[in-house]
Parts: C-alpha cells; sequence; structure tokens
C-alpha cells in the first residue's frame, strides 16, 4: 500500500514537472536564453558637422539602419540596465545618404570616403556601461558605449557617450554626440574650389536613434 502511494506521488511529480517545463512556467530554467532583437525605425537620424573656410557645413541622413540585442528577462524587470548588461548591437550608415544640401560637397565627401568602395559607416557595439541611474526608465539614463566604428575601411576603436531611455513598450530612444578627426579613419578632408575651400579636419558625429522591438513592429 505505501509503495503504490509512493509511486502515485511520485507519478504526480513527474506529470507537474512536464506541465511547467512544456509551457515554459519554470522560473529557474525557462528563457534563460532569450532575448529580445530591436531594430532601428525611421525617426532615427545621424549628423556630421564641420567647419570649412568658407562656412560651417553639416551632412545629415535619415536611413539608419541597425539592430539591438537585450537580454529579455532582465529587460522586463530593468529595461535600461539589461541594455547595459546584455546587449550588443550594431548600426549602419550609407555613405551615399550624407547630404550637405550642397551637391559639390556631397560629392567630394563621398569620393573622399571612398564611397564606391566602402559604401557604409558602420558601428559594432561591443558593451555599454551605465554611468547614471535612474528610478524610472523614462528618464534619461548616461551610458559610456565602448565599440568599433568602420569608415573608408579604417576601423578604430571608440568611446561614445550616450543617453538613453525607455519611450513606450519596448520602445527605447539613444542620442550623443563624438568629435573624431577624418585623418584617424584615412580620410582626408575635402576640398572645393580647387583647394580654395578647405574643411577641417575635426568633425562632429551626433545621432538620435530610436529602436523598437521586432515583436511590436511585426504587429504594426
Amino acid at each position: 500500500m505505501l509503495q503504490q502511494q509512493y509511486i502515485h506521488r511520485i507519478s504526480r511529480v513527474v506529470l507537474l514537472g512536464v506541465f511547467i517545463f512544456g509551457t515554459g512556467l519554470s522560473p529557474l530554467f525557462a528563457g534563460t536564453n532569450d532575448v529580445i532583437q530591436f531594430h532601428i525605425t525611421s525617426q532615427s537620424q545621424l549628423k556630421l558637422t564641420g567647419n570649412s573656410t568658407l562656412h560651417p557645413y553639416a551632412f545629415q541622413s535619415e536611413n539608419v539602419d541597425g539592430q539591438l540585442t537585450v537580454n529579455a528577462n532582465e529587460f522586463f524587470h530593468h529595461p535600461l540596465k539589461a541594455v547595459a548588461d546584455n546587449s550588443g548591437g550594431k548600426v549602419v550608415i550609407p555613405v551615399g545618404d550624407l547630404d550637405s544640401g550642397e551637391h559639390g560637397l556631397n560629392k567630394n565627401m563621398q569620393k573622399t570616403m571612398k564611397a564606391g568602395k566602402f559604401p557604409e559607416i558602420v558601428f559594432v557595439l561591443d558593451s555599454l556601461t551605465r554611468v547614471t541611474t535612474t528610478k524610472q526608465p523614462e528618464e534619461w539614463t548616461k551610458f559610456q558605449a565602448y565599440g568599433h566604428l568602420t569608415i573608408s575601411g579604417q576601423t578604430q576603436h571608440v568611446q561614445l557617450p550616450i543617453e538613453g531611455k525607455q519611450i513606450a513598450d519596448e520602445i527605447l530612444q539613444f542620442k550623443g554626440e563624438k568629435t573624431l578627426l577624418m585623418t584617424d579613419f584615412g580620410v582626408n578632408p575635402p576640398t572645393l574650389m580647387f583647394g580654395a575651400i578647405k574643411t577641417d579636419n575635426q568633425i562632429k558625429v551626433s545621432f538620435d536613434i530610436t529602436v523598437e522591438s521586432n515583436r511590436n513592429l511585426s504587429m504594426k
């Protein structure tokens, strides 16, 4: 009799275990490797600004592509902490889409950046560190981004100070700026009018990027 009760109890435990694992309700084992994929949305933009001997100039592109991967379990509890602790990403900007509003300067910049051979500017995110913390994910949090930036086929390790916040369910916004030297990437500052107009070596990269989960996008 005792043996039958024991077998009955063991059977119930086994069935309960099958139910928990089969339905994904186990908090200890289910979904530990799950991630949320975010995609850069059309609201994003990147701007390059600098000076020349004639006047300041600016190139802008709203064609910004890329992804962000975040650990799902941590994201639902602490969104911005999850971005810092368990994330990886990539941002891609076509060189041909950088527009200054001046055809001659656009053409010279594309030629200088060897757009025919290296048509994209690519930033690969290696890690993010939170510099400040906030009580609410809707408040701006400061991060330090570490990654590799490739321009004209030349790759450099860079650090980017950025700010981020959650603006809606599974929608995040990041913004920041970084001053670079063109020559660090093998780019000679472009000139106009046979060298009469020269651009400075220093250029500032500013970005405002919104990412939304693929799950959200699939429901639109």
